[in-house]
C-alpha cells in the first residue's frame, strides 16, 4: 500500500514538472518530454497491473492517491501535441499499453472527466486500432472492448458511478457521426481489405459496436453492397447477412465467440466475391462508407483542460 502510493505521488510531482515545458523546440521536444511522458505511463500501467493492492483499499481510507495518478495521466495526454502518438512509436506502445489496463478495471475514475476528453481517448483508440503496429492494434481493441463490455454490464446499475459512466459512454454512441460508428467502417474496411492478423482481437469489440449502432451498421453494408456490380449483391447481401446469422444482442462469451466465427467465414467469403474487382474495391468501400474510415476526431489545442 505505501509503495503505491509513493509512486502515484511520484507521478503526480514529476507530471506537474512535465506539463510546465510548454516552450519546448521541436528539436527537443521527444527528449525533454515525449521520453519522459511515455516513462510515467509505463510506470503507471506497471503499477496498476502489477496486482500490488487492492485499490478498493484507497477509496476506503479515503486516500485519493489513485485518483490522482489517473487524473495526472490525463492532463499528460492532454498535453501531448496532436500528432505524438502516431509519430513517436516507443510513446505509441506506453498509451495504448496502459489504456489496456486502465480501461480493465479504472473506467469508473474517468466520471468526472468532460466528454470531450472521452471523445478524444475513443479516437485515440480508433486510431491504434488502424496501426499497422500489430502490438498498438490489439491493445486499441481489447481496450475498446473493456469500454463496450462495460456499457453493456454497469448501464442499468442506477444509482453508481459505474452507471453514470456507463452512460455517459452510451451518451456518445448516440451522436450522429459519432466514434464508435468510425470504428466500426474502420474495422469492416480492414477485415475486408487489409492483412488482418488480429482478427480474433478486431471481432470483440465490433460486435458490441454493432449492437450500439445497429441501424448505422445496416446502413453501411446497404451503401457498401449498392456500388458493386448487380450481379454479386445478393450473394455479398447474404455475406452480411451471415455474419449476423444466430449472434444475440448480448456480449456472453459464447454469443461473442459465435460471432468472431461468423466474422472468418464473412471474410474468406467476401474476398472470394470481390477478388475479381481488385482494382476498385478499395474505391466502392470508401464510397459506401462516406469516408468515415479515415474520420478520427482530434480536438482543438487545449480542449483537454490540464
Amino acid at each position: 500500500y505505501q509503495r503505491r502510493v509513493r509512486v502515484s505521488t511520484l507521478l503526480c510531482d514529476y507530471g506537474k514538472r512535465l506539463l510546465t515545458l510548454t516552450d519546448v523546440t521541436e528539436e527537443n521536444l521527444y527528449k525533454l518530454k515525449l521520453k519522459q511522458t511515455g516513462l510515467c505511463f509505463q510506470i503507471l500501467r506497471a503499477s496498476l497491473a502489477g496486482g500490488y493492492v487492492n485499490f478498493g483499499v484507497f477509496r476506503l481510507y479515503g486516500d485519493d492517491c489513485h485518483v490522482n495518478a489517473i487524473d495526472m495521466f490525463i492532463k499528460l495526454l492532454g498535453s501531448l501535441p496532436e500528432r505524438a502518438l502516431l509519430e513517436y512509436p516507443k510513446l505509441s506502445v506506453a498509451y495504448y499499453s496502459l489504456m489496456d489496463v486502465v480501461t480493465q478495471d479504472h473506467l469508473p475514475l474517468l466520471g468526472n472527466v468532460d466528454d470531450s476528453v472521452l471523445v478524444y481517448i475513443l479516437s485515440t483508440l480508433a486510431e491504434g486500432v488502424a496501426s499497422v503496429d500489430v502490438t498498438i492494434s490489439t491493445a486499441s481493441c481489447t481496450a475498446l472492448d473493456n469500454i463496450i463490455t462495460f456499457v453493456f454490464k454497469k448501464s442499468d446499475k442506477k444509482g453508481t458511478t459505474d452507471e453514470a459512466v456507463a452512460q455517459k459512454l452510451r451518451a456518445i454512441t448516440n451522436v450522429e457521426n459519432n466514434v464508435f460508428q468510425q470504428i466500426i467502417s474502420s474495422i469492416v474496411h480492414i477485415v475486408m481489405y487489409e492483412e488482418c492478423k488480429n482478427q480474433w482481437s478486431m471481432s470483440r469489440p465490433l460486435l458490441g459496436m454493432i449492437l450500439l449502432n445497429q441501424e448505422y451498421f445496416e446502413g453501411m453494408q446497404k451503401n457498401f453492397i449498392s456500388q458493386q456490380p448487380a450481379e454479386k449483391q445478393p450473394l455479398l447481401a447474404k455475406c452480411f447477412e451471415n455474419l449476423m446469422n444466430e449472434v444475440e444482442p448480448n456480449l456472453l462469451s459464447k454469443n461473442r465467440d459465435r460471432f468472431t466465427q461468423n466474422m472468418a467465414h464473412f471474410r474468406r467469403d467476401l474476398n472470394n466475391q470481390l477478388q475479381p474487382n481488385k482494382t476498385q474495391r478499395t474505391a466502392g468501400m470508401e464510397m459506401a462508407m462516406d469516408d468515415d474510415v479515415y474520420i478520427v476526431v482530434h480536438p482543438a489545442p487545449g480542449i483537454i483542460p490540464t
